[in-house]
């Protein structure tokens, strides 16, 4: 207070000296730590809002329970998921199954139109039923039943299938 606009012996900068550089340093470490804490903060407000949210759905049950209930949602998704695993080769040996059931099924219904065809052909073939010669017809007309007349599959007198075997020499009807 001398009034000086000089000061007659000023202050030489020493080892501990504070310039302008480190304050300015000092100043942003400062605000970058201010910064971090109210994130710090923040990151505090939201775990005890989960928290909160946490015990209000656990519905008074304590930690302990939810770790054990949790090791079991755990488990039984763990033998889910295995089972699982399997499913997929089950299903192709399902589909196999079903494509061998399906071929089996078409050849036997095949089978039995190729055999349904094969008798109604067989049928026509023959003729529309067995038949019948008039010499052996009139001869069995006249045979009384008594001594055994010869039937065909139609059950008339006198009809064979195929043609009686002829033994010796052709004979004549007998007239009179």
């Amino acid at each position: 207070m001398c009034g000086a606009t000089e000061h007659p012996s000023p202050a030489r900068p020493g080892a501990g000296h504070v310039d302008r550089t480190a304050e300015e340093a000092a100043l942003a470490d400062h605000q970058r730590a201010e910064e971090a804490r109210e994130e710090a903060e923040r990151a505090r407000n939201a775990l005890r809002e989960a928290r909160a949210g946490a015990e209000a759905t656990a519905e008074g049950e304590d930690a302990a329970e939810l770790d054990r209930a949790l090791a079991e949602l755990r488990t039984a998704y763990a033998e889910a998921r295995s089972a699982a695993a399997d499913a997929h080769a089950a299903r192709e040996a399902l589909d196999r199954a079903q494509g061998e059931h399906t071929r089996r099924t078409e050849q036997r219904q095949a089978a039995e139109r190729r055999a349904a065809a094969r008798t109604s052909h067989r049928e026509a073939l023959a003729g529309s039923g067995p038949r019948c010669w008039p010499s052996w017809s009139r001869r069995a007309a006249r045979t009384p039943p008594s001594r055994g007349a010869r039937r065909g599959s139609s059950g008339r007198r006198g009809c064979w299938p195929t043609p009686p075997r002829r033994r010796g020499p052709p004979t004549r009807p007998r007239t009179g």
